[in-house]
């Protein structure tokens, strides 16, 4: 019997309406991104789609073109205390517009990382991979996804994941907001700091307080590296520019990671 992880979110992060869901995500999706190039991966926000919807939709537009059938998704647990990385067991995820299996094709293989373990009380009321569904599903048809969810597990830990998935998925997310409760110049200027840590694959100047997914993004920058991956920041953004409260903001961006052209 299909077991499934309910939506825990529409409603609060996002809308729980079918089509006005469709309608809003569209619009972040609606434009065109023919000069940069087809990421491997991409870093994009997890916030409420007030705040970072329009952020997150440009690193959604920068793989419309992809063929993609198998994605890992991957962002800190926010609700559950988690030992290393989870993941589900659950066969498929549902949000207002639908179900999403999950491929577990992989699991035997990944259960055999001592830092790796079956949680599903960690996903049932996380938000960090859930918000990330509706653009997918207004992108594409037919795919699968792996959503692991990031504790204490360290970067090397996380490269060891994304080593052991590298052939066998299309595309690595990451899901991760950018510097929490500061002041809008501070935050722009922490945020610019971590996008330039990330665009120069250094994970170990990228400080704890500048992203809530930095293990991840550790992760995925060792990973990059070694993969001959370069990186673009498309665009940096905090809750003040759309909010107008300045006093106390989280920073948002997107980038794409692309093989050397």
């Amino acid at each position: 019997m299909e077991t499934v992880r309910e939506s825990a979110v529409a409603g609060s992060f996002y809308p729980d309406e079918k089509k006005h869901l469709a309608d809003l995500v569209d619009s972040y999706l609606s434009g065109e991104d023919k000069k940069n190039p087809l990421p491997e991966a991409i870093i994009v926000p997890h916030a409420g789609y007030m705040y970072s919807g329009a952020v997150a939709g440009k690193g959604y537009t920068s793989i419309k073109q992809l063929d993609i059938k198998n994605i890992l998704i991957i962002g800190p647990a926010h609700r559950v205390y988690v030992n290393g990385l989870a993941i589900p067991d659950c066969d498929a995820f549902v949000t207002p517009l639908g179900k999403i299996s999950v491929n577990k094709e992989l699991y035997p293989e990944l259960v055999k990382l001592p830092f790796i373990s079956i949680n599903d009380e960690a996903h049932k009321d996380e938000h960090c991979i859930e918000v990330q569904l509706p653009f997918l599903q207004r992108l594409f048809t037919s795919f699968q996804i792996i959503p692991v969810l990031a504790g204490n597990a360290d970067e090397e830990q996380i490269q060891t994941l994304f080593d052991l998935t590298s052939g066998k998925i299309d595309l690595i997310i990451v899901s991760s907001d950018l510097s929490h409760y500061n002041s809008y110049e501070t935050a722009k200027n922490l945020d610019r700091n971590a996008a330039n840590s990330i665009e120069a694959l250094d994970p170990f100047s990228l400080e704890s307080e500048q992203a809530c997914g930095s293990r991840p993004i550790k992760g995925l920058l060792l990973y990059a590296k070694r993969a001959g991956l370069k990186v673009k920041t498309l665009v940096l953004q905090n809750s003040g520019d759309v909010s107008g409260s300045r006093s106390s903001v989280v920073g948002y961006g997107s980038f794409i990671f692309y093989k050397h052209s």
